[in-house]
Order: C-alpha cells, then sequence, then structure tokens
C-alpha cells in the first residue's frame, strides 16, 4: 500500500522542484528510478531466495527499504505545504469531462501494453519457442528498455508534447501488427521487444502528464488517480487478452492489444485541449 503513495508524492515533489516547462524530465527521472526498481528488484530478491531462503530475501528486502527511508530524510528538503486544499475542493475536479477523456485514455493505453505483457513469457515459449533462458533474458531486455523510454519520453514531453502524445498510439499499433506478423521468428521477437520496451517506458511518462496536465491545480491528487488508472487498464485488459487467447489462440493475444490501443486514440484527441495553466499563460500573454 506505501509503494503508490511514496510513487506518488516523489511525482509531485520532482515537478514543483523545476519550472512547468522541465516537469516531464524531472518525473522522468522518477520513472527511471521506478522501472529500475521492477527491473532489478525481482530477480535479484529471488536470487537471494534461492541461495539462502525466503526469509533472508524478506529481511534483504527490508534493508531496501529502510536505506530508502534514510535516503529520503538526509535528501529530501522538508516541504511545508503552503496552502491547505480540501478533500472537496480537490474531488471537484472529477466534475471536469476533460479528466474522464484523460482517464479513459490511460487506462485503455496502460491495457494496451501490460494486457500484452501479462502473457508475454508465455507468448515467447509457444509462439517464438524461445528458450527458457532466452525468455528471461528477453524479458530483461524489455524492463532496461523501459528506462531508455523514461529518458526519452521525459525529453519530448518537455519539448513537443501533443505531438508525441498523438503519434504514440499509432507507433504502438503499428509495432502489434509486426509482433502479429512476426512474432513467430525467434530473434526477431527479440528486437521488436526491445523496441517494445522503450515504447512502454514512454507510455508510463505520457500517462502520468496526461493526467496531471488536465488536474495541474491538484497534482497530488493527479498523481493518485494516474497510479488507479494505470492499475486498472491493467486489470481489464489482461482480461479481455485473456478472452482472446481463448477464443484465437496465444499467437493472437496482440489483437486484445491493438484494440484497446485503437480505441485509446479517440479519447487521446478528444482530451487535446489546453489544460488549467496552458490556458491561464495565454491569458497572460494577451495582457
Amino acid at each position: 500500500m506505501s509503494n503508490p503513495v511514496y510513487v506518488s508524492l516523489s511525482f509531485a515533489i520532482a515537478s514543483s522542484s523545476v519550472s512547468e516547462k522541465e516537469a516531464p524530465k524531472a518525473v522522468a527521472k522518477v520513472m527511471v528510478g521506478v522501472s529500475a526498481g521492477m527491473v532489478l528488484g525481482v530477480p535479484v530478491m529471488s536470487y537471494i531466495a534461492n541461495l539462502f531462503s525466503l526469509e533472508i530475501a524478506m529481511l534483504a528486502f527490508a534493508l531496501v527499504n529502510l536505506i530508502a527511508l534514510a535516503l529520503t530524510i538526509i535528501y529530501v528538503p522538508s516541504m511545508p505545504v503552503k496552502e491547505k486544499m480540501s478533500y472537496g475542493s480537490q474531488l471537484k475536479i472529477l466534475k471536469d469531462i476533460n479528466l474522464w477523456w484523460a482517464l479513459i485514455a490511460v487506462i485503455l493505453l496502460n491495457g494496451a501494453n501490460f494486457g500484452v505483457y501479462s502473457y508475454l513469457a508465455d507468448y515467447l515459449e509457444r509462439v517464438s519457442l524461445l528458450s527458457t533462458e532466452f525468455v528471461s533474458i528477453t524479458l530483461l531486455i524489455f524492463g532496461l528498455a523501459n528506462i531508455l523510454g523514461n529518458v526519452i519520453a521525459g525529453r519530448l514531453l518537455s519539448q513537443r508534447p501533443l505531438s508525441f502524445v498523438g503519434i504514440y498510439p499509432f507507433l504502438l499499433t503499428v509495432l502489434f501488427l509486426v509482433m502479429l506478423f512476426l512474432g513467430n521468428m525467434g530473434f526477431v521477437i527479440m528486437g521488436i521487444v526491445l523496441i517494445w520496451g522503450i515504447l512502454v517506458g514512454c507510455a508510463a511518462n505520457i500517462n502520468q502528464y496526461w493526467i496531471t496536465r488536465v488536474a495541474s491545480n491538484v497534482p497530488d491528487f493527479a498523481n493518485a488517480l494516474f497510479l488507479v488508472a494505470t492499475n486498472v487498464g491493467t486489470c481489464i485488459a489482461a482480461f479481455v487478452c485473456g478472452i482472446f487467447i481463448d477464443e484465437f489462440g496465444i499467437n493472437n493475444v496482440v489483437l486484445g492489444g491493438i484494440l484497446f490501443t485503437v480505441l485509446s486514440i479517440g479519447f487521446f484527441f478528444a482530451g487535446i485541449k489546453k489544460s488549467p495553466k496552458e490556458k491561464m499563460l495565454k491569458v497572460n500573454k494577451a495582457v
């Protein structure tokens, strides 16, 4: 339960510590940490558990958390609340239709990626016919590529955010189509997964940016909504992709991803409007 809260607060601190234009880059640095933790945390703890015991692995995990707490206390400056917002004032943002477009778009886009990823290991074994060792290597490549995607997205979202967000679903759709027709080619799939991993890393930043730009006046609540939307998308899409597997076979699991990606395009374009801060900046420039 503490992980979403900690990550959400990290996003808020990162974005508030720099200018609005540089906020995506700052958030990207946090995303890099999250991706690195996911890539390295599971295999490292599994290795410790296999080498010693599950109890030792849990103790190591607790030690890592204590180190994170100590570093937070030492390096994160005190940031007293300047203007306390009531729960009611934050919940008012839920009346904004643009926020709902953003939430649905994020649910669909995150679902497109992680609905398919939920079955990737099985796909690599049964469709691409990779050995267990190469499946592990491919999944590691995917995770490391996420980190690169975080960095790329941070820069692009700082320079031309709307263009990047607009083209992303189309890129992901093309990649899924390539995977649909070439996924049975062993070493080709490793290249596809590498590119996909970069795109998935980009998606994490896009999803966070897209919700917080609409709810920029309640950044903490917006980051919490981002985490909720991504988890909901993963759950729904994993279920839907499972249906595609039952009906058409594991080799067609990407059809579920394509469905979610195509649906997300409409909601992203419905939400391409000025955020509250962008509107204010436009008014100030006019004055």
